[in-house]
């Protein structure tokens, strides 16, 4: 797993060797970076694009990709594929599925779909698809780290679903022990969209549960 740890190492073990090589004989060489990524294992996340907004050749590309939902970020956290493409310059995007620990057959589709539009987009093949309006637009952070996180060890119960709306304060899930006792609850930190839920029951301390960003104005 190549997220948060580049710029990587030369020396170092062999994720970092891994970050170190490709950022200096790949990325070097890129006119634009795509990052195929995923919720991973544990993780729930809506099938999206997203993009630094201070990069307009992103955002043309973030529309052309074609994605059911656009995500803008004002700031991108250090230590990803797409921050070291952001400091040698290079445009890039990334787009997430729905993950719990396989590839949905629609969010193939979309990752396929999207690759050929993009391809198109930059001139790479012939033509440029008919344009493809998102579902929904966000807009803000997305650094999984940031949002509301485990105080303890337990089984979680969500109480709400992906790009569901919530007001701030509204319970987000509660967390038990084996015994179904309750041992907290956690509610939305700010008034926004859910974007992330922990999908397997069985969390860790400091673990992300959920994450809230906003709408796109």
């Amino acid at each position: 797993n190549l997220a948060r740890v580049f710029p990587g190492g030369a020396e170092g073990g062999a994720t970092e060797a891994i970050a170190w090589h490709f950022d200096r004989r790949l990325l070097a060489l890129a006119d634009f970076y795509l990052d195929l990524h995923s919720a991973g294992v544990k993780w729930l996340m809506p099938t999206l694009v997203g993009y630094h907004a201070g990069d307009p050749a992103a955002e043309a590309a973030a529309e052309a990709f074609g994605a059911p939902v656009v995500w803008r970020h004002t700031s991108i956290a250090p230590g990803r594929t797409v921050s070291a493409a952001a400091a040698r310059g290079v445009s890039s995007l990334y787009v997430e599925g729905r993950g719990a620990g396989r590839i949905h057959p629609d969010d193939l589709a979309v990752y396929r779909d999207g690759i050929l539009r993009l391809m198109g987009h930059l001139g790479i093949t012939r033509g440029e698809a008919e344009p493809r309006p998102p579902r929904m637009r966000l807009a803000g952070g997305g650094n999984i780290d940031e949002g509301v996180l485990a105080r303890q060890k337990g089984f979680l119960t969500p109480r709400v679903e992906l790009l569901q709306h919530v007001t701030e304060g509204e319970l987000l899930g509660t967390l038990h022990d084996e015994w179904g006792r309750t041992l907290g609850a956690y509610h939305a930190p700010r008034a926004g969209v859910v974007v992330l839920i922990h999908a397997c029951p069985l969390v860790g301390a400091d673990e992300p549960l959920f994450l809230i960003t906003g709408l796109a104005g």
